[in-house]
């Protein structure tokens, strides 16, 4: 379960970030002075998504990784 919970919550994370990224380039590119600021708006309102779901890969991850003593670990 937590190995699902943590698979889980990394996809959304790297998913958010993915559409961060993403949004800025094309905002940037093609997109007014008003767009780029209503993209980064919408960037910090997705903080709520992205901030959670990075806690939860690192608390995840700290509760699979105990007890083991891999150097890749």
């Amino acid at each position: 379960m937590k190995t699902r919970i943590h698979a889980i919550a990394g996809t959304i994370g790297f998913l958010t970030i993915l559409l961060f990224w993403t949004s800025t380039v094309l905002s940037e590119l093609f997109g007014s002075h008003a767009t780029v600021a209503a993209v980064k708006s919408a960037i910090l309102m997705g903080m709520f998504v992205l901030i959670p779901s990075m806690a939860i890969v690192g608390g995840s991850g700290f509760s699979l990784a105990s007890g083991r003593n891999e150097a890749l670990v």
